[in-house]
């Protein structure tokens, strides 16, 4: 019983397992009675399962309170014991709390809070306002809800606005009931109704001055707005309020609209459209993996497997396979995506006549034609699940479509730049090979305008594809407020080079170092943000920039209010270990340093950022946080902070990397011009320690570079450094480095 069960199925299963029989099912009890439930994470969301008695979870769940929710179902029904066993699988979230149960089970929970008081709530105001401006003004205009359009289009759940086809004929009659001196009463009294609570309750000046701001924007600027959204071809969205809660001047809310839907099977008449029987859901950010060709999905003991994109929409009584794509193939894509094999960069949109260069590492862009799919498909042939099932290449991390942004306000050693709505990408390219998709074919006879990728036709194929070739990746876009971060300047010789593996573990960590310092001083979890990096070009090279942006689409006011100079300094006194109860302080305890060599669950790993886990270092967190407080911080590994001991010395002066490079082959260190050097006499190497984050031409560096080419004649004089003499120790073997 999960949440991709048949509406039909799942009751009644639960029923049965409750041993609840109605009609002709009381004579089968023995065949319809459930005594064992496989389930995902419903059984959260406030399910009554009766008198369950024990508990098998299959992984360690992510949060304290989501395990708590789990073994919590049994034993509901006053039973004498019940029973909850973890299975905890072979990654670093599970081993974690293997090693501390207690954390998992008995963790404070935060308190719950709602902040409606502070000005980062400016935004959601202004959505709610309009929302509320609309709907007053749309059934006086021409074509409006009170002129007979009610019924002859499917409106949208964000309000019944029209078509945006329609919006040229309605631009007029708009700006006119907002301009009529008669309605500026009912837009001051929607204002009235909605300050309470807020910053601008009251009769202050400051309420005074914001409600004249609303009342100009409505009057001067929001029909204008609304017609630029219209026109702007990233949208494509047909209703006329969906488009606006996508480009966020109407409140997104919960509705699910950018849910996609795997068909495994094909609807036949117009109201299984409705109807939600063979179809799996998945937000569109995860679908783009999920839901991809050659995916694989388990419902009810048979495997689907996904192979293509369709819209089935309403025709008649029956259904029309429509386009599956926005723009719609074969139709030409006019504003494709620049893709950077090597820094990650994505330029979108892209002028195939423009950009031909990454704008940070000036590696040529490879140029992508990404569209949003709006549906998929199985090719209706469910196999039987035998415990083993296919996956496909998964999309990447949330990304910024990069921008030439100005420099930001300095803070300390950091120049912070926050904006509303910047664009968050997700791109499924198939590891760089694109999804060749073909026209449809069901049984033989083209499947309306779906397109499908392979397989080749075969006699007992149902589902397969034919014709021209079109290379699609499938993309996810969402707008949400957007904070960034970059160092100012840097030591002489110090550098976290995005395109290194050190420099990149520099952002990541420094990244989710601000995303738990923001939940910390927000009062939040950490899922309300997103953490990232981009690179940019600096100085004639590429650099670094972290991100955070808001998970809620459209944005929560976080990164804005965060982005402000006093709040963001905040965060970065989170990296100084004499603030009180800061991360620094905790991180730099023996009870956390000495345990934790690269990143632990007590400082910057969590269950959703796994795939960060390999690249995550507190000490280069803490690294950046100290250098963006102040530029002459000491970037090294033996200079004892103001605070706190140096806490690589924990790796480098006590036996973790001594004993891997002894082990290697090299001998005990030796002092070298203030670094220490290891001789493998017998590949004539030698291995200079220093820190991640120092480049060839640091003095410190050339110093000992020199003190051992004196010594050592005759031997390859090499770098190292912890963080990857712990992740890549063969590398200490290779020749060169």
């Amino acid at each position: 019983m999960t949440g991709q069960t048949d509406d039909a199925d799942g009751p009644r299963r639960q029923r049965w397992f409750q041993e609840v029989f109605v009609g002709e099912e009381q004579s089968l009890r023995r065949v319809h009675g459930v005594d064992l439930l496989s389930v995902t994470t419903t059984m959260e969301a406030g399910v009554d399962p009766g008198g369950l008695e024990a508990v098998l979870m299959a992984n360690m769940p992510p949060r304290r309170f989501n395990y708590q929710q789990r073994v919590g179902r049994a034993g509901r029904r006053g039973a004498g014991v019940s029973l909850a066993v973890t299975f905890c699988r072979g990654r670093t979230h599970d081993d974690y709390y293997y090693q501390r149960p207690e954390e998992i089970t008995g963790d404070p929970p935060p308190p719950p809070y709602v902040d409606v008081s502070s000005d980062s709530a400016k935004a959601i105001f202004r959505r709610v306002f309009i929302k509320e401006l609309l709907r007053r003004a749309f059934p006086n205009l021409p074509g409006g809800a009170g002129n007979g359009n009610a019924g002859r289009f499917p409106e949208s759940v964000h309000g019944e606005f029209g078509r945006c086809s329609d919006w040229a004929g309605r631009f007029p009659g708009l700006q006119a009931w907002l301009n009529d001196p008669a309605n500026a009463a009912v837009m001051r009294s929607i204002l009235d109704a909605l300050r309470p609570g807020t910053a601008w309750a009251g009769d202050t000046a400051a309420a005074a001055a914001f409600c004249g701001e609303m009342l100009a924007y409505a009057q001067g600027r929001l029909a204008a707005e609304i017609s630029e959204i219209v026109d702007a071809p990233q949208y494509h969205q047909e209703a006329l309020s969906e488009r606006l809660s996508h480009a966020g001047l109407l409140p997104m809310f919960g509705f699910p609209t950018n849910i996609r839907l795997l068909y495994t099977e094909r609807p036949r008449t117009s109201n299984r459209l409705t109807v939600p029987e063979g179809k799996i859901e998945r937000d569109l950010e995860v679908a783009i993996s999920q839901f991809a060709p050659g995916s694989q999905l388990v419902k009810d003991k048979a495997v689907h497997t996904a192979c293509g994109v369709v819209d089935f929409r309403p025709q008649g009584r029956q259904t029309y396979a429509g386009p599956g794509f926005e723009p719609p193939l074969p139709q030409g894509n006019p504003h494709r995506l620049g893709r950077c094999s090597q820094c990650g960069n994505i330029q979108y949109p892209l002028d195939p006549a423009g950009v031909k260069f990454c704008p940070a590492c000036r590696n040529p862009l490879t140029m992508v034609d990404a569209r949003e799919p709006k549906g998929f498909f199985t090719n209706f042939q469910p196999q039987d699940y035998t415990g083993v099932f296919e996956r496909v290449p998964r999309s990447t991390r949330p990304t910024l479509a990069f921008e030439e942004t100005d420099s930001g306000e300095p803070v300390a050693n950091c120049d912070v730049l926050s904006r509303r709505n910047g664009d968050i990408l997700s791109l499924n390219d198939n590891n760089g090979n694109n999804f060749e998709f073909q026209g449809a074919r069901l049984y033989g006879r083209p499947l309306g305008d779906a397109y499908a990728v392979g397989p080749e036709t075969g006699s007992g194929d149902i589902i397969s594809a034919s014709g021209e070739i079109h290379p699609v990746a499938l993309l996810s876009r969402k707008k949400s407020d957007v904070l960034l971060a970059a160092i100012r300047a840097w030591p002489a010789g110090v550098f976290a080079d995005p395109l290194t593996a050190e420099g990149r573990a520099a952002w990541y960590s420094f990244a989710f170092f601000l995303r738990s310092a923001a939940a910390a001083l927000l009062d939040v979890d950490t899922l309300e943000l997103n953490a990232g990096f981009r690179a940019v070009r600096e100085d004639g090279r590429a650099a670094g920039q972290a991100f955070l942006s808001d998970t809620l689409q459209n944005g929560a006011g976080y990164c804005w209010w965060l982005g402000q100079p006093p709040n963001f300094r905040l965060l970065l006194e989170q990296g100084h270990a004499q603030t009180p109860g800061s991360s620094a302080e905790k991180w730099l305890a023996d009870t956390h340093s000495a345990q934790c060599d690269a990143s632990c669950n007590r400082c910057l790993r969590d269950f959703y950022n796994l795939p960060y886990h390999g690249l995550l270092d507190w000490r280069l967190a803490l690294d950046l946080a100290r250098l963006a407080l102040n530029p002459a911080a000491a970037v090294d590994l033996v200079s004892p902070w103001p605070e706190a001991e140096n806490p690589w010395q924990t790796l480098t002066a006590g036996p973790q990397i001594p004993a891997l490079l002894q082990s290697l082959g090299y001998g005990p260190p030796t002092p070298l011009a203030g670094l220490r050097g290891y001789a493998n006499n017998g590949r004539k190497q030698l291995r200079i320690e220093r820190h991640p984050l120092w480049l060839d031409a640091h003095p410190g560096y050339q110093a000992a570079k020199a003190a051992a080419a004196a010594e050592f004649p005759g031997y390859a004089i090499l770098p190292m450094n912890p963080f990857s003499a712990l992740r890549h120790p063969a590398g200490l073997l290779a020749a060169s480095a």
